[in-house]
């Protein structure tokens, strides 16, 4: 059985914007979101992905 993970908000800004929408909430490890996370930037080329804690408000991921 995998662990618990945590919830995270992910917001995603598009090139050339300081404009940031919240994409996806998911309850993951950090080693899923960090995967989660790579395949919202693919999805998105010459976007901003960021991640943040939803109990702590505190980012945990910007690629």
């Amino acid at each position: 059985m995998r662990g618990l993970g945590v919830t995270y908000r992910i917001e995603l800004a598009e090139y050339q914007t300081d404009d940031w929408i919240i994409v996806a909430l998911v309850d993951k490890t950090i080693s899923d979101l960090k995967a989660y996370v790579c395949i919202i930037k693919r999805m998105h080329p010459g976007s901003r992905v960021r991640a943040f804690s939803v109990n702590t408000n505190e980012m945990v991921i910007q690629v």
